[in-house]
């Protein structure tokens, strides 16, 4: 209960936040509109980006310019939730923010990677990192700037790089050994000091970056497979409660959908499969009793109905709670 009443409120808000989102038939229409201007007018009108489209002037209207507005409309959205939000709350809005600074640093990887000649832009970030985050957007500016120069450039930006994401993700270290395993008691990705060029700078960026990649798409596959395990969890401890896919997302603080998608999806079954296939193996153990009654299992598994218990548990049992019953006396007879 103290998870519902600490998770309720902000639940709330997150629902009244999803509300405004698109929806795929909205998708769908944007698609076919025939310019830029089209969508933003469009989306000025029906959807919650109105506001920040709002402040665009008509010769700010391009693809680049509506990209950054959008991305400062999902800042502006973590914002709004980070300020309603407890401390625990909080804490979790850490995590994400988390996912963010990663996203800034695959972009500036790419910038020096691939060698990227057109302007490019992190000012409008700047006000976002330097409130939430410990990432320095001025360093990285700086830092990129400066790999178009000479070897040691190179590698001093790829040193800012390397110290920002230190200061910014808690076990940087242990991922750096995963992606440069040690050899001779030495930390491999000291490799970077050793390059000859500027080409080997860019291979060992090249390696980072997808280091960086396949680690963290691990732990994030890691990470919904261990919250998939704690709402398993909590269903086999609460089996006898109100266990419906709504309340037990509120609790978690997911939207019904998304806990769904995420128990088919790493579970091969869906919520409602697995509670009931949870209910009827306790239902099993209580009507092995040979005093408990029918009603009063279904009574206690939290079943309303005890016509639709004994069809659920046929279902998944194969007989009837009664005949279920008379198969256990029927086996002890045989066994005295």
């Amino acid at each position: 209960m103290g998870n519902l009443l600490a998770y309720s409120g902000i639940v709330t808000k997150v629902r009244a936040m999803e509300g405004k989102l698109l929806k795929p038939e909205q998708f769908t229409l944007i698609a076919g509109l025939p310019s830029v201007p089209d969508i933003v007018d469009y989306l000025k009108k029906n959807t919650a980006y109105a506001d920040v489209l709002e402040t665009l002037k008509e010769e700010q209207i391009h693809r680049g310019n509506i990209e950054k507005v959008l991305i400062q409309s999902l800042y502006h959205d973590y914002t709004k939730l980070y300020r309603f939000g407890g401390q625990k709350q909080r804490r979790f809005m850490k995590l994400i923010l988390k996912s963010y600074e990663i996203d800034l640093i695959n972009y500036c990887l790419r910038i020096v990677i691939n060698h990227y000649k057109q302007p490019f832009d992190l000012n409008y970030k700047k006000a976002f990192f330097d409130r939430y985050s410990q990432i320095s957007i001025e360093k990285l500016i700086t830092s990129i700037k400066m790999t178009n120069a000479t070897k040691v450039h190179a590698i001093d930006a790829s040193s800012s790089l390397l110290y920002m994401a230190m200061n910014s993700i808690p076990d940087f270290s242990q991922i750096l050994e995963e992606i440069f395993p040690r050899k001779e008691n030495l930390f491999s990705y000291r490799v970077l000091y050793q390059a000859r060029n500027t080409d080997d700078v860019i291979a060992w960026l090249r390696k980072l970056k997808e280091g960086l990649e396949r680690v963290f798409s691990e732990r994030k596959q890691d990470y919904r497979l261990k919250t998939v395990q704690k709402v398993q969890a909590y269903i086999n401890n609460n089996i006898t409660g109100n266990l419906d896919l709504g309340t037990v997302a509120s609790i978690f603080g997911y939207s019904k959908n998304y806990l769904s998608s995420l128990f088919t999806k790493y579970t091969s079954t869906s919520f409602i499969d697995y509670v009931n296939n949870a209910k009827m193996e306790r239902a099993k153990k209580m009507l092995s009793d040979p005093n408990a009654m029918v009603y009063e299992v279904a009574t206690a598994l939290g079943y309303d109905s005890p016509f639709y218990f004994s069809k659920v548990f046929k279902k998944i049992v194969g007989m009837s709670p009664t005949a279920y019953q008379n198969a256990i006396r029927a086996r002890n007879i045989e066994d005295v």
